[in-house]
């Protein structure tokens, strides 16, 4: 069987546009943290897999640290706003840590997310919910 110099071609194409990577949405660590909180899309083009999550919850009148590795779905996003159901949130970047620290005001709401920088980018590699 004869394949097509055209088809082949095409499948040559296809296979290659889906190994190009999609470029980064920000210039600098602090405009892609802006973007990634807002947009639930590019926090799901950027999370690593599996995302380490790491929670603390109360065992033997204790509070004890949970650590998990997660592969994320597409309808477990937005991970975190800016704009949460309790009122507007505090969002603290830190450019040398990689790191985003989202606050809830008078909700005890606290959520860290780390970044490691891959293909000209930063990727989510961790999540620490310090709600409690």
């Amino acid at each position: 069987m004869k394949i097509s110099l055209i088809f082949k071609l095409f499948i040559f194409f296809f296979i290659s546009s889906r190994c190009v990577a999609a470029s980064c949405p920000a210039d600098s660590f602090d405009d892609f943290s802006r973007v990634f909180i807002n947009d639930a899309k590019v926090q799901f083009e950027y999370t690593v897999i599996p995302v380490e999550t790491i929670f603390y919850q109360e065992q033997d009148d204790d509070v004890k640290e949970v650590k998990e590795y997660r592969v994320l779905k597409f309808s477990d996003f937005p991970i975190v706003n800016s704009k949460g159901y309790d009122g507007g949130r505090d969002i603290y970047v830190d450019k040398e840590k990689l790191e985003v620290v989202v606050k809830g005001n008078n909700c005890g709401y606290q959520i860290s997310l780390s970044f490691s920088p891959k293909n000209r980018c930063w990727h989510l590699v961790n999540i620490t919910d310090h709600s409690m």
